[in-house]
């Protein structure tokens, strides 16, 4: 049985050294043909025809106008007329169809687009807002809410709503909540994207939250419907955060 087994390792290492130097290496390169996307390419005419159709209906669509502003609104930071408007638009949503929102927050990266001056059409709210962001709804502790204001403070402001923050020289003194300071052991509900909630943003605070109720609201849906009912559009910068 032993002289069986060495056999069997003398036969693997010769076929395993005769493997080694009989192998063949071959350069490859691969083959592609270039082509150029421009001007000089014709139109296909049944493809044309084929989509022409949606597009001019997409069109007409999105070139519905919903509403009118007689300003511009910009973002800014640490607060900006375009991110208050929009957030006071989602809080009110919230208090009315989502049991209720204490803060709103949304982020500058997500607003693409100012708000121009005159007719606001659909098409203005899905450049404004052109991500299929859900409303969700946060559910934080006092503590938590503390650490929030910190975020706040570290990336110089985003928008929000119903929470007002002043810092000096890095060092927050007032945190208040529809007017008042925050309560020990109260739960406070914050209305926000599921982006930032879930996947990204700076505010990890948010993944920290007791609970993150669903709405199953595209937030820019929210504000197509705002100016469908209302059509106003404000501008108002009130010291939601402050930072000297």
């Amino acid at each position: 049985m032993k002289k069986y087994l060495i056999y069997l390792l003398i036969l693997s290492s010769c076929i395993s050294l005769s493997c080694k130097n009989n192998i063949i290496k071959k350069e490859y390169t691969p083959a592609f043909t270039k082509y150029s996307v421009d001007n000089t390419i014709s139109d296909d005419s049944a493809m044309e025809s084929l989509i022409a159709p949606y597009r001019d209906d997409l069109k007409k669509r999105v070139g519905i106008v919903i509403g009118y502003s007689d300003t511009i609104l910009t973002g800014a930071r640490p607060e900006g007329a375009l991110g208050n408007f929009v957030c006071d638009v989602i809080k009110d949503y919230a208090d009315r169809n989502a049991g209720g929102a204490d803060i709103c927050l949304m982020n500058n990266g997500g607003l693409r687009r100012d708000i121009p001056l005159g007719e606001i059409t659909i098409g203005t709210i899905y450049e404004l807002m052109p991500f299929d962001n859900e409303l969700v709804i946060c559910f934080m502790d006092d503590k938590i809410v503390r650490e929030f204001a910190d975020e706040l403070i570290k990336v110089f402001g985003e928008p929000v709503a119903g929470i007002q923050v002043l810092s000096e020289n890095n060092i927050i003194k007032v945190i208040k909540v529809a007017g008042k300071d925050l309560e020990d052991g109260k739960l406070y509900r914050i209305a926000t994207s599921d982006y930032l909630a879930y996947y990204g943003g700076d505010f990890p605070s948010l993944r920290k939250s007791k609970e993150i109720k669903r709405t199953g609201k595209f937030i820019r849906d929210i504000l197509i419907e705002y100016f469908k009912d209302s059509g106003k559009v404000y501008s108002i910068i009130e010291g939601r955060i402050v930072i000297k």
